[in-house]
């Protein structure tokens, strides 16, 4: 029985992803968006998405009971399993026909000690783990896919945060990216990263949706370690002072980011393939007059720039299932849509609901 589950579940993962795909696809052409060049379609996991065996942050929020499908799913801690049995994602990624398949490498995972005060910056602690992650790149390449590494997707070394303490800056105020010793010790760790995977690597991402990770887990408090900040005084602070909460925290992903970029590029002087560059949210609006059937000119919802002049961007044409339905408000008010779809995919007792981790 938990076979014939299994298998159903497979096959329902990747019906879904050439629907996905097509759906894009079909929407690309009818609006005369340019495919050709340098444009590619691709498929990806996050470690806090879909790998077991992981003691994660994300985890003991999810046994807090702050993740509906923690609770809702049997065997939750197994994810996707994708540490593993990696190669069933891989199958069903390379069954689609995409060209980059991208995934990510868990800090906590690879440095499992360390504290933000430490004297020495942290490198890769977990050499075997790192070789796992090797193996799994390599899986990648041989089914014919170029692979997109992000080296921060939304999950913090347990390390880097202390017990819940909102206040007038947010939640987790200098915590975490709050800390600018988190640049060394992310720095150092992308160092160990890269040396490990660079002749395998295609294209980098360290860093992925800065923005949402600060406002959800500063300003709305409902990302690990919590709590919910319900204080709108507190929350505009948050998105408004350079020195506490959001900015502070962005302000040090950007450092870490441009001296992880250029590590890269220094490493990969000989060869000089690799791209490096920022995973953001971008959406494509198309207001209509449900009256008078008039479309007025198209145009993309402000976003923020990207941090490199070579910044990947996944870009959703508001499609609900894209990037768990993540999307920018016709205003560019991202953080008025981020925590009402998260609540809501909270209470969905579908695989949907791993969105929220």
């Amino acid at each position: 029985m938990h076979t014939m589950r299994r298998g159903e579940s497979l096959c329902a993962r990747a019906a879904a992803r050439r629907s996905l795909l097509l759906l894009l696809l079909a929407r690309a052409v009818a609006q005369d968006v340019d495919l050709t060049g340098d444009f590619f379609f691709g498929l990806g996991t996050a470690p806090g998405h879909a790998e077991d065996s992981l003691d994660d942050a994300w985890r003991q929020f999810a046994e807090d009971g702050h993740v509906q499908a923690w609770k809702s799913r049997g065997q939750p801690d197994e994810r996707l399993q994708f540490w593993s049995r990696p190669e069933v994602e891989l199958d069903l990624a390379a069954q689609t026909g995409i060209k980059v398949y991208r995934l990510g490498v868990d800090w906590g995972r690879l440095v499992p000690n360390c504290s933000m005060s430490a004297t020495d910056a942290c490198g890769v602690q977990d050499v075997s783990a790192l070789q796992r992650y090797r193996d799994i790149v390599g899986m990648v390449r041989a089914r014919n896919m170029s692979c997109m590494i992000s080296l921060f997707h939304h999950s913090f070394p347990k390390w880097g945060m202390t017990p819940p303490h909102p206040g007038p800056e947010g939640a987790a105020a200098g915590d975490m990216w709050g800390d600018e010793n988190a640049i060394r010790h992310f720095v150092a760790f992308a160092s160990d990263v890269v040396d490990t995977l660079a002749d395998l690597v295609d294209m980098w991402v360290p860093m992925n949706e800065p923005h949402v990770f600060a406002m959800l887990t500063y300003c709305q408090g409902v990302w690990p370690p919590g709590p919910e900040i319900e204080s709108n005084i507190a929350r505009m602070n948050c998105f408004m002072n350079p020195h506490a909460g959001a900015l502070k925290a962005e302000a040090n992903m950007a450092a870490a980011h441009r001296q992880v970029y250029h590590l890269i590029h220094a490493k990969d002087s000989l060869t000089k393939r690799a791209l490096v560059g920022t995973a953001h949210l971008a959406s494509y609006s198309q207001a209509s007059n449900a009256l008078k059937g008039a479309r007025p000119p198209q145009r993309a919802a402000p976003h923020r720039p990207p941090l490199s002049r070579s910044a990947t961007v996944h870009a959703t044409h508001d499609v609900r299932n894209v990037a768990c339905g993540r999307r920018l408000s016709p205003d560019g008010r991202l953080q008025h849509v981020l925590l009402p779809l998260h609540r809501q995919d909270q209470g969905l007792d579908s695989a949907r609901a791993a969105c929220a981790v």
